[in-house]
């Protein structure tokens, strides 16, 4: 049945497409401001969450609603470490990686929060208006460089008061969209957004476009008609065979044409036309029950210069974790996975460093055994710091508590700056609390053919966050 199910949502994705924005307007994953541009939002106090990331290093992009104290927000490099900062408060989580940040001037104080870390500052609000990219009445130099996502406003109740959507309009002038009320925001500075990639069109399913498109959605109710009756053929086609040898159909004698029968060794399906003639199609099974449209890998390997942002910071007294893995050399320092303030400041890392392997935990990193480049599983266990090279106990660290300023890499280490590693990785697993929160095995995305890691717990495909590209292993066959 599984099958079937994948068979039918393969038709259903083929079906005529409906579009998020008004006709005339096309919408993109994301609009960059170069350090000259901005938008007015018309709004003084609101929730303002941005899904947004900085794109240069510069303690002058900053945006909100004044150049008061606790009216802005924006990139700090203090203590040499990239961050947020907002007024006299300094949160040390990287902006250069796309995250949510929310900037809160309701009720009576004004809040911001990065990463999940919460720092309040002022006890008013400003009188004027929110500007993303900018700060409403400062000077031109304090302007933000930075890709932005999206712009959600709350007010008081909660009730979302605009929707700003990043899109291109009749003109082709490039700006935001808002959902809410209809309304077009063009660059209010000077120079030209850039745009980024067009937004695949995707069906329709809310009841605003039921509503806007409904002939559309006549027709696709009958083509859903359509398919259900070929479903409901098939399921009794495929009773109707009597025997799968060794649960495989093979080439059936009955079909005198060997390009209509099914391949030596695979599963197919039976299907019959309508004049009655038999046609065999193979089932392509996916051995992790990866979402359509995914194509699971052996491996995928870095040439030092990709990484992955797991989008979890590590803490020592919860978190586990298992990655099967392969370096290409040893003789060098190479970096296989973590995040560290130092090398003596927070570090939760591993990799290889002149012939041994190398773990950071807590303020050491030091050398431990012999390392090669055969494949091998390593663990870390939070409890007594331990590491292990295929079930060996490698190094015993100590019990300390602490938790790593930036999110965990794969194929790096995340830190002020990204240290890489060349490595082949064949799976990566995280718990929390003994509860398996993350399984990553490689994939690639047929629809553009990305490599990156499919997460089997989250559904989320992770990709390539530095550059040039992954290199992909094979396919996994069963």
């Amino acid at each position: 049945m599984r099958k079937i199910l994948s068979l039918v949502l393969g038709l259903l994705w083929a079906l005529p497409a409906l579009a998020a924005l008004p006709s005339g307007y096309t919408e993109l994953e994301y609009i960059e401001s170069t350090g000259t541009q901005y938008i007015d939002t018309g709004i003084q106090k609101g929730r303002f969450v941005h899904d947004i990331a900085f794109t240069v290093r510069d303690n002058k992009n900053l945006m909100g609603n004044s150049a008061g104290a606790g009216s802005y927000w924006g990139q700090n490099r203090g203590n040499a470490e990239d961050g947020f900062e907002f007024g006299s408060s300094k949160i040390f989580t990287s902006s250069l990686i796309r995250q949510t940040v929310v900037f809160n001037t309701i009720p009576t104080k004004t809040t911001l929060t990065a990463n999940g870390e919460t720092v309040a500052s002022a006890s008013s609000v400003a009188s004027s208006t929110y500007y993303v990219f900018a700060i409403n009445g400062a000077t031109d130099l304090y302007r933000a460089s930075a890709k932005l996502w999206s712009l959600k406003i709350y007010d008081e109740n909660d009730e979302l008061i605009k929707n700003l959507v990043p899109a291109k309009n009749p003109d082709d002038k490039i700006g935001m969209y808002d959902t809410v009320l209809g309304q077009f925001y063009e660059n209010a500075g000077s120079g030209e957004f850039v745009a980024g990639p067009v937004v695949e069109i995707k069906i329709a399913t809310t009841k605003y476009n039921e509503t806007k498109f409904s002939p559309l959605n006549t027709a696709l109710a009958n083509a859903i008609s359509v398919v259900d009756t070929v479903v409901s053929n098939t399921i009794t086609q495929a009773a109707s065979i009597a025997t799968l040898q060794a649960q495989k159909q093979t080439r059936p004698n009955d079909i005198a044409d060997d390009n209509e029968k099914c391949p030596a060794g695979k599963k197919c399906l039976l299907v019959e036309d309508a004049s009655g003639v038999s046609h065999w199609y193979e089932i392509v099974e996916n051995a992790w029950d990866l979402p359509v449209g995914y194509t699971q890998l052996q491996w995928i390997k870095s040439t030092g210069a990709q990484w992955i942002d797991t989008g979890y910071v590590l803490n020592s007294n919860t978190d586990n974790v298992e990655i099967v893995f392969q370096a290409d050399s040893v003789d060098t320092n190479i970096n296989l996975f973590g995040a560290r303030g130092s090398t003596t400041s927070r570090p939760y890392t591993f990799g290889a460093y002149q012939g041994g392997w190398r773990f950071g935990w807590y303020d050491r990193s030091e050398v431990f055994g012999t390392a090669d480049t055969n494949k091998h599983t390593v663990k870390i266990e939070h409890t007594g710091g331990i590491l292990k090279i295929d079930d060996v106990i490698i190094a015993e660290m100590g019990s300390e508590s602490f938790t790593t300023p930036f999110n965990a890499a794969l194929f790096g280490v995340m830190a002020n700056s990204m240290y890489y590693g060349t490595f082949t990785i064949y799976s990566y697993k995280k718990w929390t609390n003994d509860e398996l929160v993350q399984y990553f095995i490689p994939a690639q995305r047929n629809s553009d053919n990305v490599i990156g890691m499919y997460d089997t717990v989250s559904g989320q495909f992770f990709t390539n966050q530095g550059t040039g590209e992954f290199i992909a292993g094979a396919p996994v066959s069963e």
